[in-house]
């Protein structure tokens, strides 16, 4: 009898698969790998962003709660004339209140942004300050500053409470994608 070879069947189209096969898992570990490090990195930063987000706002409270504070017992012992002697002591403790609060809190370290600010405006005195929020970001909070009557118990009224940029942004435009010849 004659040995009948089959034409499909030899040892090098398995072995092609085989290779194949293995090549096209590794490239997925390769891929999956790749991916999961990018996405732990991107955890990291936001968990990061988010801590120096909430340590900004904890020392943004503590600071107002030590404004108010430091408004009560100010205001304690006013006269009859609640309105022109409440102007006259925002006046004079605001920005005292202010500066010894900030310093508490750890007030912006560079001299990019301003500590704090106030004006008048409407009648009203508004407290601006910055909060350090990283390198590059802080958070600004801005008061308006009023006398409390009836019920409420607050000096003020949350303005804004936003994320800013502190930094200054440079375009980077140096990767020569295209050069021509002299």
């Amino acid at each position: 009898m004659k040995n009948k070879k089959n034409p499909l069947v030899n040892t090098g189209l398995p072995s092609l698969l085989v290779i194949f096969i293995v090549l096209c898992l590794v490239t997925f570990a390769v891929l999956s790998y790749v991916s999961a490090m990018r996405d732990y990195s991107l955890a990291q930063k936001t968990a990061e962003r988010t801590r120096l987000y909430y340590e900004a706002d904890l020392a943004a409270h503590r600071c107002l709660t030590a404004l108010d504070a430091g408004l009560q017992e100010a205001c304690r012992d006013l006269s009859g004339e609640k309105t022109d002697a409440f102007s006259l002591v925002c006046e004079d403790m605001l920005p005292v209140l202010l500066e010894s609060s900030l310093n508490e809190s750890g007030a912006y370290p560079d001299d990019t942004l301003p500590d704090y600010s106030i004006r008048q405006e409407d009648g009203a005195y508004v407290c601006t300050f910055y909060e350090p929020l990283g390198d590059a970001q802080a958070l600004l909070v801005e008061l308006s500053v009023r006398q409390p009557d009836g019920g409420q118990t607050s000096f003020f009224d949350i303005q804004k409470w936003q994320v800013v940029s502190s930094g200054s942004w440079e375009v980077d435009d140096s990767l020569p994608v295209l050069q021509e010849a002299p």
